[in-house]
């Protein structure tokens, strides 16, 4: 796997230093081009398209990183929300199981947003699995408060990593809710994508016959299997896979689909911010989902739910 980390003065920096990145430490086909980053990890098959647009609401003018998922006849979006700075940005990535890249920006001080792509290592042989998705943090609306303060990381306004289907009443449509390429799972059919929203828990937002995707770190599943009764403090620093679950002809039955490569989730209440930990014979970077407590000015922090990436060289 590969790891770099760099202060890029804006987004458009940042993806242009990507695709030299991504080509050079990953081996994928990249091109950036007219403020499009278009990335290609497996060729012919998805197509990740990268760029910058300034919030067009709340946040007028505050850039935002869009994420495009396509393959074939399927696409879909993601936004990494609210990047009014990239003062420090962290890139990981690798081949195996399955190619993946997860970005990190530090916008303040002890506030970070994520953001990730790549493919499932997926249970069984059926085909596809392209993933991404991104945090995105709602804001009060401006007739309640003139402070900027965003809302909770899991507050319904707000959307995580691979969770939370979210309101997004202000401009933003469910439909930028990130998502994971199903077709070619066989009891999908021709349903395409599943959007990402709730795990075990109501998902009424997202178009009933629309296949729906969850499984990450706000789900009561995945606290349930991050937490499993080891202390942090003990050393042994247990890092849980995140596993990707999907309701796809929209019974209510979810079928888990596969594991995210190269990221766990990671109770931080012991660890810093970009620290690095040894688990399981490898080296890992932990990142709070958002901040850890307290909340800072205008930025409520995310507990102690953490994630650890991968680090080192293979």
């Amino acid at each position: 796997m590969a790891f770099a980390s760099f202060s890029p003065v804006d987004i458009d920096e940042m993806l242009s230093q990507l695709a030299t990145w991504t080509s050079t430490a990953l081996g994928w086909t990249s091109n950036w081009s007219g403020g499009q980053l278009t990335l290609e990890p497996k060729v012919g098959e998805a197509v990740f398209t990268l760029s910058s647009e300034p919030d067009s609401y709340l946040d007028t003018g505050v850039p935002q990183l869009v994420l495009l998922t396509s393959e074939g006849t399927e696409s879909f979006e993601t936004v990494l929300s609210h990047v009014y700075s990239t003062s420090v940005c962290w890139l990981f990535g690798g081949a195996e199981p399955e190619p993946w890249l997860h970005i990190i920006i530090q916008v303040t001080p002890g506030t970070y947003r994520h953001a990730y792509l790549g493919y499932l290592e997926r249970y069984g042989t059926w085909t596809g699995g392209a993933i991404c998705d991104a945090n995105q943090v709602g804001r009060l609306h401006a007739s309640t408060s003139t402070s900027a303060q965003y809302y909770a990381f899991d507050h319904a306004h707000s959307h995580t990593l691979f969770s939370q289907e979210s309101y997004w009443e202000y401009g933003r449509p469910v439909a930028r809710l990130g998502g994971v390429m199903v077709g070619g799972h066989g009891e999908a059919g021709q349903k395409g994508h599943a959007r990402f929203g709730n795990f075990d828990n109501s998902t009424h937002r997202v178009p009933l016959d629309t296949p729906v995707a969850g499984g990450g770190p706000v789900e009561n599943y995945a606290q349930a299997v991050a937490n499993p009764g080891v202390a942090p403090y003990s050393g042994e620093a247990p890092l849980a896979p995140i596993t990707i679950f999907a309701d796809i002809t929209r019974n209510g039955n979810w079928t888990p689909l596969g594991r995210v490569c190269g990221i766990r989730l990671v109770n931080i209440d012991d660890f810093s911010p970009e620290q690095e930990i040894a688990y399981a014979g490898r080296t890992w970077r932990v990142f709070p989902l958002v901040r850890k407590p307290p909340s800072a000015t205008n930025e409520p922090h995310s507990g102690n739910r953490g994630i650890a990436v991968l680090q080192d060289e293979v």
